[in-house]
């Protein structure tokens, strides 16, 4: 336990220090920097870590498995349109969808996943697996569930006050339960794939969808298919009761499938 210990303290300190320095100087190579420094500090621990060396945090691609994480990630997004069309909500926004065609080009797609991806060979490559092998299924998702949401949690609050002009700290809240069920269903893709790259792809694709589809609280932009950002806190995946829900509901459908036997 202690080279995860070791790491827990590392990812957490160095998110403070990241955040002190965005917020005096707000510029995106410390953004950058913050997001791959899971993967980075990953790497360093687990040249010590003989339980889980680095050759074997999950480096292969493992192509055959994101179509489906496309299938369903969609289908989050065409259920949750549906009940904002059926709740009268949908009001297709041209502005944003001209943006959408400005802004998302095939280079930002690969430099979102390659971030991420930074992230996850932390989060999924490392810590999940590591716990999952010392204390079993469900702890491993709570602990890195909880660590994930703090190394966010300074990062966050500092965005949020230089886009938005407060700190939301409800949103923080809720975010942290938002956090869990993509924890389950990250842990099951990760623990199928044994690819940290398909669990960054899958990261990738689910910003992507709250950002252009259903809205992100600390984003300026406005989705797709609203009119304004008053729906946010329904339908975001991250903070918003309907999308949490929708989240929740893959969670338990993955897990009834595949879950299971990890928890065995």
């Amino acid at each position: 336990m202690r080279p995860i210990k070791i790491y827990c303290a590392l990812v957490l300190m160095t998110s403070l220090l990241f955040s002190i320095g965005a917020l005096f100087i707000p510029n995106e190579f410390i953004q950058v920097s913050f997001m791959v420094s899971p993967a980075m500090l990953a790497l360093c621990v687990s040249f010590f870590d003989k339980q889980r060396p680095w050759l074997a945090l999950g480096w292969q691609p493992n192509f055959r498995y994101w179509p489906h994480i496309i299938f369903h990630l969609a289908a989050v997004i065409v259920v949750l349109l549906l009940v904002s069309y059926g709740m009268g909500h949908l009001n297709f926004n041209k502005k944003s969808f001209e943006k959408f065609f400005e802004l998302t080009t095939l280079t930002s797609l690969i430099v979102g996943v390659l971030l991420n991806t930074g992230e996850e060979a932390g989060w999924r490559g490392y810590l999940f697996p590591s716990l999952l092998r010392e204390k079993g299924w469900w702890p491993a998702i709570f602990w890195t569930t909880l660590i994930w949401w703090l190394w966010h949690l300074p990062f966050m609050a500092v965005l949020q006050w230089q886009r938005l002009g407060y700190i939301h700290w409800l949103a923080q809240i809720i975010q942290l339960i938002s956090l869990l069920p993509v924890s389950v269903i990250f842990g099951i893709w990760m623990t199928k794939s044994e690819s940290f790259w398909v669990i960054g792809f899958a990261h990738q694709l689910i910003n992507f969808m709250n950002k252009w589809f259903l809205g992100l609280e600390h984003s300026s932009k406005t989705p797709l298919f609203f009119k304004d950002r008053d729906f946010i806190f329904l339908y975001s995946t991250e903070n918003g009761i309907l999308g949490i829900l929708a989240m929740v509901a893959l969670a338990t459908l993955l897990y009834k499938k595949y879950g299971e036997k990890f928890n065995s």
